[in-house]
Protein backbone atom coordinates (compact mmCIF):
# COMPACT_ATOMS: atom_id res chain seq x y z
CA UNK A 1 0.00 0.00 0.00
CA UNK A 2 1.29 3.46 -0.99
CA UNK A 3 -0.04 6.38 1.06
CA UNK A 4 -0.38 9.78 -0.67
CA UNK A 5 -0.96 13.10 1.08
CA UNK A 6 -2.15 15.93 -1.12
CA UNK A 7 -4.60 18.75 -1.71
CA UNK A 8 -7.68 18.80 -3.86
CA UNK A 9 -7.07 19.59 -7.56
CA UNK A 10 -3.27 19.19 -7.41
CA UNK A 11 -2.45 18.29 -11.02
CA UNK A 12 0.85 16.55 -10.26
CA UNK A 13 -0.86 14.26 -7.75
CA UNK A 14 -3.53 13.35 -10.29
CA UNK A 15 -0.89 12.44 -12.87
CA UNK A 16 0.93 10.18 -10.40
CA UNK A 17 -2.34 8.54 -9.31
CA UNK A 18 -3.11 7.73 -12.96
CA UNK A 19 0.13 5.71 -13.11
CA UNK A 20 -0.76 3.86 -9.91
CA UNK A 21 -4.07 2.89 -11.46
CA UNK A 22 -2.52 1.92 -14.78
CA UNK A 23 0.12 -0.27 -13.11
CA UNK A 24 -2.49 -1.70 -10.70
CA UNK A 25 -0.54 -0.63 -7.61
CA UNK A 26 -2.59 -0.28 -4.44
CA UNK A 27 -2.66 3.23 -2.99
CA UNK A 28 -4.63 5.44 -0.62
CA UNK A 29 -5.00 9.17 -1.23
CA UNK A 30 -5.61 11.34 1.84
CA UNK A 31 -6.98 14.77 1.06
CA UNK A 32 -6.49 17.50 3.64
CA UNK A 33 -10.02 18.85 3.12
CA UNK A 34 -11.46 16.39 5.63
CA UNK A 35 -10.71 16.10 9.37
CA UNK A 36 -8.97 12.91 10.41
CA UNK A 37 -8.56 10.86 13.56
CA UNK A 38 -5.96 8.36 14.66
CA UNK A 39 -6.62 5.41 16.92
CA UNK A 40 -4.74 2.37 18.16
CA UNK A 41 -6.03 -1.14 17.65
CA UNK A 42 -4.39 -4.46 18.40
CA UNK A 43 -2.47 -4.37 15.11
CA UNK A 44 -1.24 -0.78 15.47
CA UNK A 45 -2.12 2.78 14.54
CA UNK A 46 -5.20 3.42 12.39
CA UNK A 47 -6.03 6.53 10.34
CA UNK A 48 -9.74 7.33 10.09
CA UNK A 49 -10.96 9.84 7.52
CA UNK A 50 -14.23 10.35 5.65
CA UNK A 51 -15.69 7.01 6.88
CA UNK A 52 -12.60 5.07 5.74
CA UNK A 53 -9.87 3.46 7.83
CA UNK A 54 -6.26 2.60 7.06
CA UNK A 55 -3.91 0.51 9.19
CA UNK A 56 -0.56 2.29 9.12
CA UNK A 57 1.38 -0.99 9.29
CA UNK A 58 -0.05 -1.79 5.82
CA UNK A 59 1.67 1.30 4.38
CA UNK A 60 4.97 0.51 2.69
CA UNK A 61 5.80 3.98 1.30
CA UNK A 62 4.56 7.57 1.54
CA UNK A 63 4.32 10.26 -1.13
CA UNK A 64 3.93 13.68 0.46
CA UNK A 65 2.75 16.35 -1.95
CA UNK A 66 0.84 19.02 -0.06
CA UNK A 67 -1.41 19.73 2.90
CA UNK A 68 -1.39 18.35 6.40
CA UNK A 69 -3.48 16.07 8.57
CA UNK A 70 -6.22 17.78 10.55
CA UNK A 71 -6.56 16.27 14.00
CA UNK A 72 -9.37 18.38 15.46
CA UNK A 73 -10.73 17.71 18.96
CA UNK A 74 -14.36 18.42 19.79
CA UNK A 75 -14.74 21.78 21.50
CA UNK A 76 -15.60 21.84 25.20
CA UNK A 77 -17.34 24.76 26.90
CA UNK A 78 -14.41 25.34 29.19
CA UNK A 79 -11.43 27.18 27.66
CA UNK A 80 -8.62 25.86 29.95
CA UNK A 81 -9.70 22.29 29.23
CA UNK A 82 -9.81 23.02 25.50
CA UNK A 83 -6.20 24.17 25.69
CA UNK A 84 -5.18 20.94 27.42
CA UNK A 85 -7.07 18.77 24.93
CA UNK A 86 -5.46 20.62 22.01
CA UNK A 87 -2.02 19.93 23.48
CA UNK A 88 -2.90 16.26 23.62
CA UNK A 89 -3.92 16.32 19.97
CA UNK A 90 -0.69 18.15 19.07
CA UNK A 91 1.21 15.27 20.65
CA UNK A 92 -0.88 12.78 18.69
CA UNK A 93 0.11 14.63 15.51
CA UNK A 94 3.75 14.37 16.56
CA UNK A 95 3.40 10.62 17.08
CA UNK A 96 1.69 10.28 13.72
CA UNK A 97 4.51 12.16 11.96
CA UNK A 98 7.07 10.01 13.78
CA UNK A 99 5.39 6.83 12.52
CA UNK A 100 5.13 8.21 8.97
CA UNK A 101 8.83 9.13 8.93
CA UNK A 102 9.72 5.50 9.59
CA UNK A 103 8.37 4.64 6.12
CA UNK A 104 10.16 4.96 2.80
CA UNK A 105 8.95 8.32 1.52
CA UNK A 106 9.24 11.15 -0.93
CA UNK A 107 9.57 14.17 1.37
CA UNK A 108 7.35 14.72 4.42
CA UNK A 109 5.32 17.16 6.50
CA UNK A 110 8.54 18.24 8.21
CA UNK A 111 10.39 19.50 5.12
CA UNK A 112 7.64 20.69 2.79
CA UNK A 113 8.96 24.27 2.96
CA UNK A 114 12.44 25.73 3.07
CA UNK A 115 13.81 29.19 3.87
CA UNK A 116 15.10 30.82 0.69
CA UNK A 117 17.83 32.83 2.43
CA UNK A 118 19.10 29.86 4.47
CA UNK A 119 19.13 27.61 1.39
CA UNK A 120 21.14 30.23 -0.52
CA UNK A 121 23.63 30.43 2.34
CA UNK A 122 24.06 26.65 2.40
CA UNK A 123 24.55 26.64 -1.39
CA UNK A 124 27.31 29.25 -1.10
CA UNK A 125 29.14 27.11 1.45
CA UNK A 126 29.09 24.23 -1.05
CA UNK A 127 30.70 26.57 -3.62
CA UNK A 128 27.58 26.85 -5.77
CA UNK A 129 27.30 30.26 -7.42
CA UNK A 130 24.36 32.23 -6.00
CA UNK A 131 23.34 35.82 -6.83
CA UNK A 132 24.00 38.29 -4.01
CA UNK A 133 20.97 38.57 -1.75
CA UNK A 134 19.73 41.03 0.86
CA UNK A 135 16.85 41.61 3.24
CA UNK A 136 16.11 45.34 3.24
CA UNK A 137 13.60 47.61 4.97
CA UNK A 138 14.40 51.12 3.67
CA UNK A 139 14.89 52.93 0.38
CA UNK A 140 18.08 54.54 1.68
CA UNK A 141 19.71 51.15 2.25
CA UNK A 142 18.41 49.89 -1.09
CA UNK A 143 19.96 52.87 -2.89
CA UNK A 144 23.27 52.33 -1.08
CA UNK A 145 23.40 48.70 -2.24
CA UNK A 146 22.45 49.63 -5.80
CA UNK A 147 25.53 51.80 -6.17
CA UNK A 148 27.51 48.59 -6.70
CA UNK A 149 24.60 46.37 -7.78
CA UNK A 150 22.47 48.59 -10.06
CA UNK A 151 19.94 45.88 -10.92
CA UNK A 152 18.08 43.86 -8.31
CA UNK A 153 15.04 41.63 -8.36
CA UNK A 154 12.58 41.18 -5.51
CA UNK A 155 10.58 38.09 -4.66
CA UNK A 156 8.84 36.63 -1.64
CA UNK A 157 11.17 35.21 1.00
CA UNK A 158 8.73 32.34 1.58
CA UNK A 159 8.59 31.44 -2.10
CA UNK A 160 4.81 31.65 -2.04
CA UNK A 161 3.13 33.66 -4.79
CA UNK A 162 -0.48 32.62 -4.20
CA UNK A 163 -3.11 33.84 -1.76
CA UNK A 164 -6.55 32.43 -0.99
CA UNK A 165 -9.53 34.79 -0.99
CA UNK A 166 -12.96 33.24 -0.34
CA UNK A 167 -11.69 29.78 -1.38
CA UNK A 168 -10.30 31.19 -4.65
CA UNK A 169 -6.58 31.12 -5.39
CA UNK A 170 -4.86 34.19 -6.84
CA UNK A 171 -1.31 34.44 -8.16
CA UNK A 172 -0.31 37.91 -7.04
CA UNK A 173 3.44 38.03 -6.51
CA UNK A 174 5.88 37.60 -9.38
CA UNK A 175 9.60 38.30 -9.45
CA UNK A 176 10.05 42.00 -10.20
CA UNK A 177 13.03 43.92 -11.54
CA UNK A 178 14.06 46.89 -9.39
CA UNK A 179 16.01 49.77 -10.95
CA UNK A 180 17.11 53.16 -9.63
CA UNK A 181 14.52 54.93 -11.77
CA UNK A 182 11.52 53.44 -9.93
CA UNK A 183 12.73 53.99 -6.39
CA UNK A 184 11.18 56.83 -4.37
CA UNK A 185 13.16 58.40 -1.56
CA UNK A 186 12.52 58.37 2.19
CA UNK A 187 10.37 55.26 2.26
CA UNK A 188 10.30 52.55 4.89
CA UNK A 189 8.79 49.18 4.00
CA UNK A 190 8.33 45.68 5.36
CA UNK A 191 11.42 43.43 5.37
CA UNK A 192 11.79 42.48 1.71
CA UNK A 193 14.00 39.97 -0.05
CA UNK A 194 16.17 41.31 -2.88
CA UNK A 195 18.57 39.45 -5.11
CA UNK A 196 21.16 40.52 -7.66
CA UNK A 197 19.76 40.40 -11.21
CA UNK A 198 21.88 38.17 -13.48
CA UNK A 199 21.57 38.48 -17.25
CA UNK A 200 20.96 34.97 -18.54
CA UNK A 201 21.31 32.93 -21.70
CA UNK A 202 18.58 30.60 -20.51
CA UNK A 203 17.15 29.19 -17.31
CA UNK A 204 16.93 25.64 -16.01
CA UNK A 205 14.16 23.76 -14.24
CA UNK A 206 15.54 20.63 -12.60
CA UNK A 207 13.58 17.80 -11.03
CA UNK A 208 15.54 15.83 -8.45
CA UNK A 209 14.62 12.44 -7.04
CA UNK A 210 16.82 10.13 -4.99
CA UNK A 211 20.13 11.15 -6.57
CA UNK A 212 18.87 11.53 -10.15
CA UNK A 213 18.37 14.76 -12.11
CA UNK A 214 16.01 15.56 -14.97
CA UNK A 215 16.63 19.00 -16.45
CA UNK A 216 14.83 21.29 -18.89
CA UNK A 217 16.26 24.48 -20.44
CA UNK A 218 13.84 27.37 -20.94
CA UNK A 219 14.69 30.13 -23.39
CA UNK A 220 12.69 32.71 -21.46
CA UNK A 221 15.09 35.57 -22.20
CA UNK A 222 13.84 35.70 -25.80
CA UNK A 223 10.49 37.15 -24.70
CA UNK A 224 10.21 40.46 -22.78
CA UNK A 225 7.17 39.12 -20.96
CA UNK A 226 9.08 36.19 -19.43
CA UNK A 227 12.63 37.56 -19.20
CA UNK A 228 12.44 38.32 -15.47
CA UNK A 229 9.90 35.69 -14.40
CA UNK A 230 9.07 32.65 -16.52
CA UNK A 231 5.77 32.28 -14.63
CA UNK A 232 4.47 35.38 -16.39
CA UNK A 233 3.54 33.01 -19.22
CA UNK A 234 3.06 34.03 -22.81
CA UNK A 235 0.29 31.63 -23.81
CA UNK A 236 0.15 32.92 -27.38
CA UNK A 237 3.85 32.30 -27.99
CA UNK A 238 5.23 29.92 -25.33
CA UNK A 239 8.95 29.83 -24.55
CA UNK A 240 11.02 27.18 -26.28
CA UNK A 241 11.92 24.33 -23.89
CA UNK A 242 14.33 21.42 -24.46
CA UNK A 243 15.83 18.53 -22.45
CA UNK A 244 19.19 19.46 -20.95
CA UNK A 245 22.14 17.64 -19.37
CA UNK A 246 23.77 19.30 -16.36
CA UNK A 247 27.57 19.28 -16.01
CA UNK A 248 28.69 16.54 -13.66
CA UNK A 249 30.24 18.94 -11.15
CA UNK A 250 26.99 20.91 -10.89
CA UNK A 251 25.03 17.71 -10.25
CA UNK A 252 27.49 16.70 -7.55
CA UNK A 253 27.15 20.04 -5.75
CA UNK A 254 23.36 20.00 -6.02
CA UNK A 255 23.35 16.46 -4.63
CA UNK A 256 25.30 17.66 -1.59
CA UNK A 257 22.89 20.57 -1.14
CA UNK A 258 19.80 18.34 -1.27
CA UNK A 259 21.36 15.95 1.25
CA UNK A 260 22.22 18.92 3.50
CA UNK A 261 18.57 20.03 3.29
CA UNK A 262 17.42 16.43 3.94
CA UNK A 263 15.37 16.46 0.73
CA UNK A 264 15.16 13.40 -1.49
CA UNK A 265 12.92 15.18 -3.98
CA UNK A 266 12.43 18.73 -5.22
CA UNK A 267 12.28 21.18 -8.09
CA UNK A 268 15.43 23.29 -8.50
CA UNK A 269 15.68 26.60 -10.37
CA UNK A 270 18.97 27.73 -11.92
CA UNK A 271 20.09 30.11 -14.64
CA UNK A 272 23.02 30.01 -17.03
CA UNK A 273 24.55 33.46 -17.37
CA UNK A 274 25.80 35.21 -20.49
CA UNK A 275 29.31 33.97 -19.71
CA UNK A 276 28.05 30.39 -19.17
CA UNK A 277 28.20 30.29 -15.38
CA UNK A 278 25.62 28.28 -13.45
CA UNK A 279 23.72 30.21 -10.76
CA UNK A 280 21.47 28.55 -8.20
CA UNK A 281 18.23 30.41 -7.47
CA UNK A 282 16.03 28.22 -5.25
CA UNK A 283 14.57 24.80 -4.54
CA UNK A 284 10.93 23.93 -3.97
CA UNK A 285 10.43 20.57 -2.20
CA UNK A 286 6.92 20.20 -3.63
CA UNK A 287 7.13 22.14 -6.89
CA UNK A 288 5.08 21.17 -9.90
CA UNK A 289 7.04 18.77 -12.08
CA UNK A 290 4.60 18.30 -14.97
CA UNK A 291 6.09 21.37 -16.65
CA UNK A 292 9.41 19.47 -16.91
CA UNK A 293 8.02 15.97 -17.41
CA UNK A 294 5.67 16.56 -20.32
CA UNK A 295 7.71 18.78 -22.69
CA UNK A 296 10.83 16.62 -22.26
CA UNK A 297 9.06 13.23 -22.27
CA UNK A 298 10.71 12.34 -18.97
CA UNK A 299 7.64 10.52 -17.56
CA UNK A 300 8.54 11.72 -14.08
CA UNK A 301 5.21 10.54 -12.71
CA UNK A 302 6.18 6.96 -13.52
CA UNK A 303 9.64 7.47 -12.03
CA UNK A 304 7.96 8.53 -8.77
CA UNK A 305 5.76 5.44 -8.78
CA UNK A 306 8.78 3.21 -9.49
CA UNK A 307 10.68 4.69 -6.55
CA UNK A 308 7.77 4.33 -4.14
CA UNK A 309 7.04 0.78 -5.22
CA UNK A 310 10.52 -0.65 -5.78
CA UNK A 311 13.15 1.77 -4.44
CA UNK A 312 16.10 3.62 -5.91
CA UNK A 313 17.39 0.67 -7.91
CA UNK A 314 14.31 0.69 -10.16
CA UNK A 315 14.43 4.36 -11.21
CA UNK A 316 14.98 4.71 -14.96
CA UNK A 317 13.73 1.16 -15.53
CA UNK A 318 10.46 0.22 -17.15
CA UNK A 319 8.68 -1.93 -14.59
Amino acid sequence: MILIFSEEADTSTSDVVNWFRYLKIEFKLINNLYPANINWVKDGLVIEQDSETLLLSDVKAVFYRRGNMKFSPDKINFVPLNVLVQKEFDNLSEIFNYEILSKKSINSFNNSTVNKYIVSDKAKKIKILVPKDYIITSVNELQRIMVDTPKLITKTLSGSSIIDIDDTKFGVVYTKLITKKIIKKNKIFQPTYFQEYIEKRYELRIFYLAGQFWTMAIFSQNDKKTTVDFRNYNFEKPNRTVPYTLPKDIEEKLQILMEELKLNCGSIDMIVSKNLQYYFLEVNPIGQFGMVSNPCNYHLEKEIVNYLKYGEERIFKNY
